[in-house]
């Protein structure tokens, strides 16, 4: 772990994705859990004044240990206590907000640190007093749904309508003409897209990697199928006629399990060897094809696709 030690703590989002991986496996790591917090305690004290809430920021990553119930979290909460009489401002009210962090996870067995926080309510800096009250306010209200489980809603949501859309994009997509790189570049686009919402408009929210994994293919999905569905819903109005020789014939998805699948015939066109796919209930009408007769339009992104199609 020492190229973790390395890491400059205003690197937060890093340290966020770190620590969550080892609260799985807290209590093997509990001793370097600590030192990391002794560590990111520091830091912050000899931060400059304009870098401390930055650098502080990783000290809530730490509440990933409160889920796990870990056997060694005594070693944690001995070192939030301590924190707790830094002369660094920002540390204690990091501090503060890990103690709510607590209480909220088990009211009943850390009762303690709720006590703490409303001795900080009298504490001669103004600052640390203001959020030791809001935090009490906050404890007193009815838990409401937190913004990581909509956040884990909204991710799954993504990644649904992105597998959903897929569908849509397989079953007209066989009809299009577009080359493969275009369905990657637009699902890199899409990835990208969702990858600077996260880091940048939620910078400052502790999400799971699985919801950002969620969000990050949704996005993707989502933005390959509507590079079909944009294309072919707004065509240009550029019909042509083309007619071609079957150089061969097939089935997908043939096999014991899955029947005859879906017939289709293969052509040259422009070069390259296509397949069209036809309905099953067009098999007979596959396996004496000869030739295949097709009228094409542009879409509006410049990729042709099939608007009619007839075999002979």
């Amino acid at each position: 772990m020492d190229s973790v030690k390395r890491i400059d703590p205003e690197n937060y989002i890093t340290l966020y994705r770190i620590y969550e991986s080892i609260s799985y496996v807290a209590d093997e790591w509990m001793d370097f859990v600590v030192s990391e917090f002794a560590r990111i305690c520091d830091a912050t004290t000899l931060a400059k004044s304009r870098n401390k809430h930055t650098v502080s920021t990783s000290l809530e990553a730490f509440r990933y240990f409160f889920k796990t119930e870990c056997q060694s979290i005594d070693k944690l909460i001995t070192a939030i206590d301590n924190g707790l009489q830094s002369d660094s401002k920002q540390v204690v009210i990091q501090c503060i907000q890990l103690y709510a962090g607590l209480y909220r996870f088990n009211n009943a067995k850390y009762r303690n640190c709720r006590t703490t926080i409303e001795h900080f309510q009298k504490s001669e800096i103004a600052d640390i007093r203001n959020f030791a009250d809001k935090t009490i306010n906050l404890l007193d209200k009815p838990e409401s749904k937190s913004l990581n489980s909509r956040f884990s809603v909204y991710s799954f949501s993504c990644f649904f309508v992105g597998a959903f859309s897929v569908s849509y994009a397989l079953a007209v997509g066989k009809d299009s003409f577009i080359d493969l790189r275009y369905y990657v570049f637009a699902f890199i686009v899409g990835s990208l897209s969702a990858w600077l919402i996260h880091m940048f408009i939620v910078v400052n929210k502790k999400f799971s990697n699985s919801d950002f994994y969620q969000l990050v293919i949704g996005y993707g999905l989502l933005f390959s199928s509507l590079l079909v569905f944009i294309n072919n819903n707004f065509p240009k109005d550029r019909c042509r006629f083309e007619s071609y020789k079957v150089i061969g014939k097939g089935n997908m998805a043939s096999g014991r399990h899955w029947g005859k699948g879906t017939p289709y015939v293969e052509i040259k066109r422009n070069n390259v060897d296509i397949q069209i796919f036809f309905s099953s209930d067009d098999q007979t009408l596959v396996d004496k094809a000869q030739r295949l007769n097709i009228t094409t339009n542009e879409g509006l992104l410049g990729f042709e696709f099939i608007k009619t199609k007839e075999l002979y």
